[in-house]
């Protein structure tokens, strides 16, 4: 690669355009990872909510169906993210 100094202006700019775009989606998978996270607690209070009244599943099983389940969501989440 090219020092800064033996690069012309249109290479520059076209550099500082492919970062601009990459902090883009830098911040919007910072926002999806923030949104998983807070579905993540939703799951967690879901597991505690159902572990109480469940009897036919412990408490083990409710938390891998749901983490199984929230895993699935983030992977379709992500390939659908890159996909745009």
């Amino acid at each position: 690669m090219k020092t800064p100094n033996q690069m012309t202006m249109r290479e520059i700019q076209e550099l500082k355009k492919q970062l601009q775009l990459k902090e883009k989606k830098i911040a919007s998978l910072t926002d999806i990872i923030d949104e998983l996270a807070e579905r993540g607690l939703e799951v967690m209070e879901k597991i505690v909510h159902l572990s109480d009244y469940e009897g036919l599943k412990s408490e083990n099983e409710l938390l891998s169906d749901a983490l199984k389940e929230e895993q699935k969501q983030r992977q379709e989440e992500i390939i659908e993210y890159l996909k745009r």
